[in-house]
């Protein structure tokens, strides 16, 4: 009840597995289930990595920039009809790793400033591989995620590790917390940039309810004690549950600690549960938090978009593009949240109109308007 901390002083080895994977920078995602049938829904999906997020336990996915921002890397020229041959670098200004780690200094300042208007923002990277990937080759676990590595797979586009600059910020006592995920390649001449946003939201009131009431001493135990007998007779029933909780410890005991690195036939080792996340309110529930939230992922992203304009023009490149498409994303008040997107009685192109039916008379303002 007083403890400063419910880590334990000493740690089992099984303890020190775990702590290890929660620490280690690369997470092991699952790819969707492959499906021979065509669904006919397919078309209605707008998102970037389908229906279910890889990036689980980071939370629901709710923000994500669909396309990719791509941007020629051109020399700055007052003639902007130059030939494209003048004007492009044929060798790449920069690498990609160098972009993101002037992208990882420009956040981690945002929690340096003074406590009334510090952003708490905990910058780290991550990489993520396919399951199916890491059951062919170990050593994509196995090897140090030194940064040498970590710049070897920044800056090898179509790589098997896909490397994200991960940015979480805790809000309301870590009750909720935003990550912002961007990915930087370089390939072809051109810089492409990609992000996504996750928001893991506040457990149910069932977890809060000890920190709630924070009843305790003996009477408070006594009661507890009498309240869980009034319940005896439902856990008898239940008591078969026992034997799968047999069968986990003697599998605990028998099998070693870590199975990650060791390679067992068709068995496949991707997250499939983040208790978490399970237990997580549904994005489309929160309320007030959602205005801190959202602005706390605009001003992470605000200041990503401004360093790599600045980060562009120090190379030699025309950011006169990239500043006008990031104008654009930062004042945009369209967010993408992650669900399908079903757009229906839409018009596009000149002179388009929307069809009415035959009883309704056009007017200044159409009943057949577009909707999202």
């Amino acid at each position: 009840m007083r403890a400063p901390t419910l880590r334990p002083r000493y740690l089992s080895s099984r303890e020190q597995a775990a702590d290890t994977e929660q620490r280690h920078p690369c997470a092991v995602y699952r790819r969707a289930r492959h499906s021979e049938d065509d669904d006919e829904d397919d078309f209605a999906v707008f998102t970037l990595f389908g229906d279910e997020s890889p990036f689980i336990g980071a939370g629901e996915l709710v923000y994500q920039w669909n396309p990719p921002m791509s941007i020629q890397l051109l020399r700055p020229s007052d003639d902007d009809g130059a030939p494209l041959h003048e004007r492009e670098h044929p060798v790449p200004p920069f690498q990609a790793h160098e972009l993101v780690d002037y992208l990882r200094e420009a956040v981690q300042l945002l929690d340096t400033d003074s406590q009334d208007v510090r952003l708490p923002a905990r910058v780290t990277d991550r990489v993520y591989v396919a399951e199916t990937d890491v059951a062919i080759d170990r050593s994509l676990l196995t090897r140090e995620f030194d940064a040498t590595r970590l710049r070897e797979i920044i800056n090898t586009p179509g790589s098997r590790e896909y490397h994200f600059l991960e940015v979480t910020t805790p809000a309301e006592g870590a009750e909720f917390v935003a990550t912002v995920l961007l990915h930087i390649s370089v390939q072809g001449r051109t810089l492409s940039i990609s992000t996504a946003a996750c928001v893991l939201a506040h457990t149910p009131r069932s977890f809060q309810r000890t920190a709630e009431f924070g009843h305790h001493g003996v009477l408070a135990v006594a009661w507890a004690a009498l309240r869980e007998l009034a319940t005896l007779p439902s856990e008898i029933r239940h008591s078969w549950r026992l034997v799968r909780y047999i069968y986990s410890l003697g599998k605990a005991a028998i099998f070693p600690r870590d199975l990650t690195s060791t390679p067992i036939r068709n068995v496949l080792i991707g997250s499939r549960v983040s208790i978490r996340e399970k237990s997580a309110q549904e994005w489309s529930k929160i309320q007030l938090e959602k205005t801190d939230i959202l602005g706390r992922m605009k001003t992470i992203e605000r200041r990503l978009l401004r360093a790599t304009g600045d980060f562009l023009a120090t190379h030699d490149v025309d950011a006169s593009e990239f500043n006008d498409r990031a104008t654009k994303i930062i004042n945009s008040g369209i967010f993408n949240f992650g669900d399908n997107n079903n757009f229906s009685n839409n018009a596009v192109g000149d002179a388009a109109q929307v069809g009415a039916l035959a009883h309704e008379s056009a007017g200044p303002n159409p009943s057949g308007g577009g909707s999202k």
